[in-house]
């Protein structure tokens, strides 16, 4: 990579009017460059926490309104526990009635208690 010569009015302006050598223009370059280089990175490292950062905060906030807490969880088990025993009851009922249209000596229709 070739190294171009910096613009001699530049120059001037940066060092207050004074000429300098090709060397202390590279030397300053290089300098200015490799600090450039560096904020470039610490930027970047700052742009990824705040990204992964952002990403936890998402993370908790739809957990927190996708899931039901403690009490509701119990709801919702108690809930579906009694809809099971109803479908449980529904599909006993259900053979029973179907024995019984078939001429089989069906029992008793049966009491499920769960």
């Amino acid at each position: 990579m070739s190294i171009e010569k910096p613009n001699s009015l530049l120059v001037n302006s940066i060092q207050g009017g004074r000429a300098i050598s090709d060397s202390e223009a590279q030397f300053w370059k290089g300098a200015i460059l490799g600090e450039l280089e560096e904020e470039s990175r610490e930027q970047t490292s700052h742009y990824y926490e705040f990204e992964k950062a952002t990403v936890e905060r998402w993370n908790a906030h739809v957990f927190q309104h996708l899931f039901p807490d403690s009490t509701g969880m119990e709801k919702i088990l108690r809930y579906e526990s009694q809809y099971e025993a109803g479908f449980y009851r529904a599909l006993a009922k259900l053979e029973y009635f179907q024995r019984q249209r078939l001429g089989d000596a069906a029992p008793q229709c049966p009491k499920l208690t769960m």
